[in-house]
């Protein structure tokens, strides 16, 4: 499986460095907020990386999927 780059989860709603900070191992994305990415656009990053669709769907069924306010706003600028 190919890394998620950082212009994926800038556009997802992420900021710059956060995304950056994510992908260079120096912060990492909470089970809500990855979960939240891969029900939005598909995306595999933080725990959810190398986790197979009934793994995903079992983590879905325990925890809700969910952004901070600051991700939904950014996403929503980007997307219009």
């Amino acid at each position: 499986m190919s890394r998620t780059s950082a212009q994926t989860l800038i556009k997802a709603g992420l900021s710059k460095s956060f995304a950056y900070h994510v992908l260079n191992g120096a912060r990492s994305i909470g089970l809500p907020l990855a979960l939240w990415l891969h029900e939005q656009d598909g995306i595999r990053v933080g725990p959810l990386e190398g986790k197979a669709p009934s793994q995903i769907k079992a983590l879905r069924a325990i925890y809700e999927p969910k952004a901070p306010d600051s991700v939904i706003r950014r996403r929503t600028e980007r997307h219009g």
